[in-house]
């Protein structure tokens, strides 16, 4: 299950019980993080360095000025094609079973 499919139904199964107030570190139930959170590494420091540096860029672009954006953008999407070169050439190599999702 994607973690926006757990968070949906996490928030969903929140409304069925009384309300409780979440740790102030973490998110709500719901709710949409932008930036790096300790549940996105995947235990490979090359592979989350990658996502820190690109969950970065996003928060980023979210605190931008409308001048800087365009440039932010543009970092941003040359930072996910490298990205998704980097991540599926790793799936390659390793012959990563379900690559096919990734390409």
């Amino acid at each position: 299950m994607s973690d926006q499919s757990t968070r949906l139904c996490q928030s969903a199964q929140a409304d069925d019980q009384p309300d409780e107030q979440p740790a102030a570190s973490s998110p709500a139930p719901g709710d949409i993080v932008v930036g790096w959170t300790d549940a996105l590494a995947v235990d490979d420091d090359e592979m989350d360095r990658t996502h820190h540096k690109f969950a970065d860029l996003l928060a980023g672009i979210l605190d931008a000025s409308d001048a800087d954006i365009p440039a932010l953008l543009g970092e941003t999407v040359e930072h996910t094609r490298a990205h998704f070169l980097r991540e599926t050439t790793w799936m390659q190599m390793t012959e990563f079973p379900p690559i096919h999702c990734h390409e």
